[in-house]
């Protein structure tokens, strides 16, 4: 019976600690300079990699209601420390619910890391225009879009705009330039 209850003990902890690290953070005021919604559930995430919050980016966060829930969400700029990936990590709200953009995982045209971005924003616009390819990858055009959630503007320094947005099931990238 011992042994099976030091089985057991040991399968639990082997398998929490595989699947739900904590977010690390380079120094203690990106922590403290949170919302205080996001700072009381920070811990109790559940998130299967190890990210490190990055300063890179201004603002280091987007706060908004990304999902259409009415409860508000947050974007944290991360940097995946088993391969040194950059991405963003956006954390439900009302859920907790993590979902990791990049930083190792492809992600639309922006790849599976996000060194490039420089700029992000929300966007709240309720339309976009999505850019459009012929089947040799020239440029069609545009359609227009109707949003019905807020979405994440991101572009690197010099470039086009883009749009990582929320579908009612996943996160999408929608491009918005040549």
């Amino acid at each position: 019976m011992k042994r099976i209850i030091f089985i057991s003990s040991f399968l639990f902890i082997l398998t929490s600690s595989l699947y739900s690290q904590k977010i690390e953070f380079s120094d203690f005021d990106l922590e403290e300079n949170l919302p205080n919604w996001i700072m009381i559930e920070i811990n109790d995430l559940k998130i299967n990699k190890k990210l490190k919050v990055d300063r890179h980016l201004n603002p280091y966060y987007l706060e908004s209601d990304f999902n259409g829930d009415n409860h508000l969400d947050i974007a944290l700029f991360v940097i995946n420390l088993d391969n040194n990936k950059k991405g963003i990590l956006i954390i439900h709200g009302e859920t907790l619910e993590t979902k990791l953009i990049g930083a190792g995982d492809t992600f639309g045209n922006g790849g599976d890391d996000f060194s490039w971005l420089k700029v992000w924003k929300i966007y709240r616009a309720k339309v976009a225009f999505e850019t459009t390819f012929t089947q040799d990858f020239d440029i069609a055009g545009s359609k227009e879009i109707q949003l019905k959630n807020i979405a994440i503007s991101i572009a690197p320094s010099e470039g086009t705009y883009n749009l990582i947005v929320w579908n009612g099931n996943e996160y999408k990238w929608i491009h918005t330039g040549d």
